[in-house]
């Protein structure tokens, strides 16, 4: 009988920081900079000690490392106390921005010998920029800014409270436009999940004048202010609970600026030109003409620019369907609906109401979807079909979540698809679920066929994949108008040496795993994958681009997929051990919700390699958890994980295990991955209750 080491969970731990990982970009300060300015800004990243580049995407931008050190005393203290904190570095680095640099957000990266690092927002301006100059933490002791407009970097810290003071003059009209979630969308180790900024003007005397803590469907607040008076203002910035870190980085925008406030129509056909009514302050214009360009997809961001300063972007969305402008109604309308089509209205007055007649035939599906809550505005809609002779309603819908937009965290539109049982006249009724009424309660709504799409997302931002080895890439498949089927994934133009296995995301599921290979010969040092899903819709046959992304943690457990420009494949050196399987179960190995799923391993070390190896499940094994574990070089080579099934499942969940073995040496970092096996939970069966 084989001589195997159980190791608990709790046991033979080593911090995450012992095992090298590419970096991962706690924050930038300042988080953004002048056109045609040079100068230095700290980044604070984890697993960075291997750090070798900085990369900013776009033109006119570069940025590189000066120095590489430990977190100041007062900084480590504090950031001892949160475990996503330990061992951070302070990275000095010096930023270029040329003149001719285009204005907007970049993606912000550390590069190392294990890949590139997460993103991180990084804002270009043609503003003056100023930093902030502690202490600042009362009205008594605000910093004074002597010249507007300018961009103001700043850090809110344990209990702080930052105070600035303006000049603010009689009739003029300022915006005070903070970026704070706009620069880092997620914090795994917070509640609620990112900076929640606030912001408060003073008058001259102390008195508090406005408070802001949001924008519409924003987090981030937007303060608009025309003084009275002139007089010099104080303007204070907080976290609303009083919270402060490092990463509480923000970004303040103020003067007299273009800002925009909403757009109507909100979205025009792709084929037109749309002429826009545009709602806002210091607008060089209230109108504005949109038409799609080649570049442009569905969604375009669109802004304004006075005296060479844009203002802030807003969505605009692309339809190929005729366009209907309506007003809110009491009355059933007499005539149909010409469908397909796309309604724009806005919510002007509270407890508004559109009414809509419908004429469908018996086996007609129909979809009836908002847009609103997803493109900014603060609508929270609710759409409900009334069958006009019976009176009775067939279908409601409040809320549904587009997975397609993983920034934002409450989604509010809603959508109804419906098959029709008989034939007959309907009544759509459209409206405000809070009874809600204002010039920025502006919406879509979309009447037509159920339309057939997918999206379709490499869940990795940065793998690695070892020589001589694999790397499992995450695709995750987002449905659209209820199709469903099998889909392909397939690799492009990959470069020699790198091969794909044949991956299917099947019918009825939306993950699978791409297997890239790397031979021990291979000389590609990394690379950017291109990924293709082939799908069939009917009897055509389409291949869509798959989109990179990056999955970000909010709140300790809640997971957000975000797109990002590309994603970077980093090859790393053939690893000097192997880890095996030992006895299986039968597969697919099969576990109830709760219970503990044991699984034998064998660790094979070659060419005397003796470190540590950290043993991990290769990502997230959906609805199993494994707390990552350490063989020593003394530990016998057989040894067992236990892995804990959540408790809480509900039905029956298949996937593949990958089980990974990771080491460092010297400046070379390894890692070895087992072969997948296939698991099944049985999750609980939901319990019925009886209404009597």
């Amino acid at each position: 009988m084989p001589r195997f080491i159980k190791i608990l969970p709790a046991l033979l731990l080593i911090p995450l920081a012992a095992f090298a990982k590419p970096p991962s970009v706690m924050f930038v300060y300042p988080a953004g900079g002048k056109t045609g300015s040079t100068f230095k800004a700290v980044i604070g990243a984890l697993d960075a000690d291997f750090a070798n580049g900085i990369s900013i995407s776009g033109k006119g931008v570069s940025a590189k490392i000066i120095s590489i050190n430990e977190m100041p005393p007062e900084r480590a203290q504090a950031a001892a106390k949160r475990n996503e904190a330990k061992g951070m570095k302070f990275i000095e680095a010096e930023i270029k921005i040329s003149k001719d640099a285009e204005t907007g957000t970049r993606d912000l990266r550390l590069t190392s010998s294990e890949g590139a690092s997460t993103r991180y927002f990084f804002e270009v301006e043609n503003l003056l920029e100023i930093l902030e100059n502690p202490p600042h933490s009362s009205i008594k002791t605000a910093q004074k800014i002597d010249k507007l407009p300018a961009a103001i970097n700043g850090q809110i810290y344990e209990g702080d409270r930052d105070f600035y003071e303006f000049k603010l003059e009689k009739g003029k009209t300022y915006v005070f436009d903070l970026h704070a979630r706009k620069i880092r969308p997620y914090l795994a180790d917070a509640v609620p999940g990112w900076f929640q900024a606030t912001m408060r003007l003073y008058g001259q005397d102390g008195i508090s004048l406005e408070y802001v803590d949001d924008f519409q469907n924003s987090p981030d607040p937007v303060l608009i202010f025309t003084p009275e008076k002139t007089a010099s203002y104080f303007l204070e910035i907080k976290d609303a609970l009083y919270r402060g870190r490092d990463d509480f980085v923000y970004r303040l925008r103020a003067g007299e600026l273009p800002f925009i406030k909403s757009i109507f129509p909100c979205g025009g056909n792709s084929k037109e030109i749309t002429e826009v009514d545009v709602d806002g302050v210091n607008l060089p214009s209230k109108k504005l003409k949109v038409s799609k360009d080649a570049k442009d997809l569905n969604l375009k961001e669109i802004s304004l620019s006075k005296n060479s300063i844009s203002s802030n972007s807003v969505k605009f969305e692309f339809e190929d369907l005729p366009e209907i402008k309506a007003e809110a109604n009491l009355q059933i309308p007499q005539e149909p609906l010409k469908i397909p089509c796309v309604i724009n209205g806005i919510f002007k007055k509270p407890y508004d109401k559109f009414q809509f007649l419908i004429r469908a035939k018996k086996g007609e599906e129909l979809t009836f979807e908002v847009l609103g809550s997803r493109l900014g505005y603060p609508v929270d809609s609710r759409l409900k079909l009334v069958n006009l002779k019976s009176g009775k309603q067939i279908a409601f819908n409040d809320d549904f979540d587009d997975a397609s937009f993983g920034l934002i965290t409450a989604q509010f539109d809603s959508r109804i698809i419906h098959k029709f049982a008989t034939s007959g006249d309907f009544l759509l009724i459209l409206d405000e679920a809070q009874n809600k009424g204002a010039d920025d309660c502006v919406f879509r709504l979309k009447i037509a066929k159920p339309k057939r799409d997918l999206q379709v997302l490499l869940t990795h931002s940065n793998p690695q994949l070892p020589k001589g080895n694999f790397a499992p890439l995450g695709i995750s498949a987002v449905k659209k108008g209820g199709w469903d089927g099998d889909i392909e994934i397939i690799a492009k133009d990959l470069p020699e040496g790198i091969t794909a296995e044949k991956c299917v995301i099947q019918k009825k599921k939306n993950f699978a795993f791409l297997v890239l290979k790397a031979k021990e010969t291979c000389n590609v040092k990394n690379f950017e994958p291109k990924l293709f899903a082939i799908a069939k819709f009917g009897d055509e046959t389409r291949e869509i681009p798959v989109t990179a992304s990056e999955e970000l943690t909010q709140a300790f457990f809640i997971t957000h997929t975000l797109p990002i420009e590309s994603a970077n494949v980093s090859t790393l050196p053939k690893a000097p051990f192997r880890i095996e399987w030992g006895e299986l179960p039968s597969l697919p190995a099969t576990i109830g919700a709760g219970n503990t799923l044991e699984l034998n391993l064998k660790l094979v070390r070659e060419n005397g390699f003796n470190g540590n190896i950290r043993i991990t499940p290769y990502k997230t094994a959906r609805g199993l958890r494994l707390r990552p574990i350490t063989i020593k070089p003394d530990d016998p080579a057989e040894f067992q994980v236990f892995l804990q099934a959540n408790k809480n499942l509900q039905g029956v969940l298949s996937d593949f295990l990958y089980i990974s073995a990771t080491s460092r040496k010297g400046k070379n970092n390894y890692i070895y991955t087992a072969p997948p096996i296939e698991y099944k939970i049985i999750g609980r069966k939901q319990t019925k209750f009886n209404a009597k």
